[in-house]
């Protein structure tokens, strides 16, 4: 059986119950999570060997943050122990138009502090087949690439830019709403503009508001669509006008294993990802004549920046 490494932080994760605000909120739900953590519990529940790799604090709550992983069946032998504090964030779940919100709190983490020399590669890697860690805009211009990448978000957007050009990396941060149409348009011409072609797109906008079919009305279908469905086909849209010129290009739309049936409660956002498989292989065989793949990769449960 082909082993999977994933690498990356695991947090103390704190929402309110239910759908209260965090200034509502008496007390607070505790569980694990984070981005290449999910891929390695949703990986082992496929029945894969998933090892995932990181650093906690040698106390209690990192032990129980390890614990949650080894309950899935996760390899986490190669964790390590050190450093002060488990990172934390705090989710509140949307309701409605209300969007979700997700506060950080990650400084000086066991992790955040971690060196390279710390881990042992050699045993880590043994075996492996495949190594999995996130960080899309951070990855792509570190390996040369000029990358423009887009939120909601312009204080988080440009600092997370600035940080790249700091270590010597090409990149730029476009505000942008992608439930707009002409926010779509917009970005993908600014791309062109400033890089003077387009070589890749990654759509991984999202939101996910729990609610049953009875439950959606339509200002919340609508608002769930148009950024998890809508926004895509327009950015992909105007981003193959100029790969199919240049007869070269990638595109890929982050998906979700809920695209098929989903959960009770979610069913506009599992409609949503339905339609956005759909898209990923409408384009994957229309579209290879001209020279542009395009891809659907299912990570598990990502809470975004």
């Amino acid at each position: 059986m082909e082993r999977i490494v994933t690498f990356g932080e695991i947090m103390l994760r704190l929402n309110p119950e239910d759908y209260l605000r965090f200034t509502q909120a008496g007390k607070f739900e505790a569980s694990y999570a984070g981005g290449e953590a999910n891929v390695a519990v949703s990986l082992a529940q496929f029945g894969m060997d998933a090892s995932f790799v990181s650093k906690v604090p040698a106390h209690e709550i990192g032990q129980s943050a390890v614990n949650e992983l080894r309950r899935f069946g996760v390899d986490t032998r190669n964790i390590i122990r050190g450093g002060d504090r488990l990172g934390v964030y705090f989710v509140e779940k949307g309701a409605s138009q209300r969007a979700s919100k997700v506060i950080y709190d990650r400084a000086n983490s066991a992790i955040a502090l971690a060196t390279p020399e710390e881990f042992n590669w050699h045993e880590i890697f043994k075996g492996a087949s495949w190594f999995h860690f996130t960080g899309i805009a951070r990855v792509l211009a570190a390996e040369g690439a000029y990358v423009v990448f887009s939120g909601r978000s312009k204080g988080e957007g440009e600092a997370l830019a600035a940080e790249i050009k700091k270590n010597g990396c090409r990149a730029d941060f476009f505000q942008a709403d992608v439930s707009r149409v002409q926010d779509c348009f917009d970005l993908i011409e600014k791309t062109v503009e400033l890089g003077g072609r387009i070589d890749g797109l990654v759509n991984n906008a999202g939101i996910f508001p729990s609610f049953s079919l009875p439950e959606t009305d339509e200002a919340l279908y609508d608002q769930v669509m148009d950024t998890n469905a809508k926004g895509p086909f327009f950015t992909t849209q105007r981003a193959l006008k100029y790969m199919i010129e240049q007869k070269s290009g990638s595109i890929v739309n982050v998906g979700s294993t809920h695209w098929q049936v989903g959960p009770k409660g979610m069913a506009a956002y599992s409609i949503s990802k339905g339609a956005l498989h759909t898209l990923t292989e409408h384009v994957a065989l229309h579209y290879i004549g001209d020279g542009i793949r395009c891809n659907w990769v299912t990570v598990g449960w990502v809470i975004t920046d």
